[in-house]
């Protein structure tokens, strides 16, 4: 039967059934005088296309070319006839149901769901001034196949890593009898595109961190599910690229390799440890996960930058050790992270975070912190070495 999300009266947020529910998002714009938004997702896949979307946000429909909903496929209990911001799924198997949104004003604020049919709010509504810098595609993200992707193939960042660390010993050997390769144009071009891939996963979640720490509190950024807090939606998508960007990221080591520079166990260590621990926390829905991403964003952003600088001369110490300050830093505020969420659960907290994620997040984060702090003592307070962050 139909249910009303909270705060937003009269507004179906979801419904049940004997069938499974389709991925459905749906949206309408806060502000006056904009027609709302309804789109349905089918797993992975859309259920109405990108101009019907843009037709709906624009207003393009005219009242008889208006999206409906044939009653005959609605389940009884469905609002009939649908209201011209209606749009239903049709395309699948499964229980056909409509979603609607609410019209935009400021007293009625658009409501999303999630897979589950489950209220969330995107980062738009918390921010406006995001708005113009989000795409219909990243609002409509539904992170029902990645998820279950990761979920069902927990053996391929295993795979990954094992075939890594053979790739590293044979490049080693290839290598040996040859010349280094300069490469300097290309790795300009790798830093520079990961820097700012970093920059753009900053900026599209660590506003949703920081809404979630300033109104829900520090326990409940920590311990919300997934799902609802930052899983869906604009953050959702970023999250989820993080998660699978760990995979090419291990072409750091391709270039020093064919550069033959030294490939140290923190360099290849942090890599693989960092796939599998980000894959396993996404694959069980973490719900402390967004802090890790936004960190590593954080960190990635400059220290790629620096390193795209460097092959076009730019050094400077001041800069470099900042940079591993910051790396440190992230290493402290991940074991405090994974230590806080079982001190929670002490007390009673329902937190969406498995054990085995926590406990292995306390030992990888401070691991992560004792190599990297003696990577700093060595590299920063030895007299004639060379000031360089280290490139994880």
């Amino acid at each position: 039967m139909l249910r009303t999300a909270p705060g937003s009266a009269g507004v179906p947020a979801a419904a049940t059934g004997t069938a499974s529910l389709s991925g459905c998002v749906t949206r309408a714009h806060t502000t006056p005088h904009r027609r709302a938004i309804s789109w349905c997702l089918m797993g992975p896949a859309w259920a109405t296309s990108a101009a019907q979307a843009s037709a709906l946000k624009h207003g393009r429909f005219g009242r008889a070319s208006r999206p409906h909903c044939p009653a005959r496929r609605l389940p009884h209990n469905a609002p009939a006839p649908c209201s011209a911001m209606l749009e239903c799924s049709g395309r699948t198997k499964e229980l056909e149901l409509c979603f609607q949104a609410t019209p935009g004003n400021g007293s009625s604020p658009a409501v999303f769901l999630t897979p589950n049919g489950l209220p969330f709010a995107q980062v738009t509504q918390h921010y406006a001034w995001m708005e113009p810098l989000t795409s219909e595609f990243e609002m409509a993200f539904n992170p029902r196949a990645a998820v279950r992707f990761a979920s069902a193939n927990v053996w391929l960042p295993l795979a990954v890593c094992a075939a890594y660390c053979v790739l590293v010993e044979v490049g080693r050997w290839v290598m040996a009898g040859r010349q280094p390769l300069k490469l300097k144009g290309v790795l300009l071009a790798w830093n520079l595109a990961l820097s700012a891939f970093s920059f753009l996963g900053l900026l599209k979640t660590m506003p949703m961190l920081i809404h979630n720490v300033t109104q829900s509190g520090f326990e409940s950024s920590l311990c919300a599910p997934a799902e609802t807090a930052y899983g869906c939606g604009a953050t959702g998508l970023w999250t989820a690229l993080f998660i699978f960007s760990k995979i090419p990221e291990l072409g750091d080591t391709v270039f020093l390799v064919l550069r033959k520079r030294e490939v140290n166990f923190l360099h290849w260590y942090h890599h693989v440890s960092v796939l599998l621990y980000a894959w396993w926390s996404y694959a069980t829905r973490s719900s402390a996960g967004l802090w890790f991403v936004t960190f590593n964003y954080m960190v990635h952003a400059v220290m790629y930058l620096y390193f795209g600088l460097t092959t076009l001369g730019f050094r400077n110490n001041a800069v470099a050790f900042v940079i591993t300050l910051l790396q440190i830093s992230q290493m402290v505020v991940g074991v405090m992270i994974c230590a806080a969420v079982p001190l929670f659960v002490s007390r009673g907290s329902d937190c969406s975070m498995t054990a085995g994620a926590y406990a292995g997040g306390i030992v990888m984060y401070g691991s992560y912190f004792y190599l990297f702090l003696m990577f700093a003592i060595a590299r920063y307070c030895s007299s004639g070495k060379e000031s360089k962050p280290k490139q994880d």
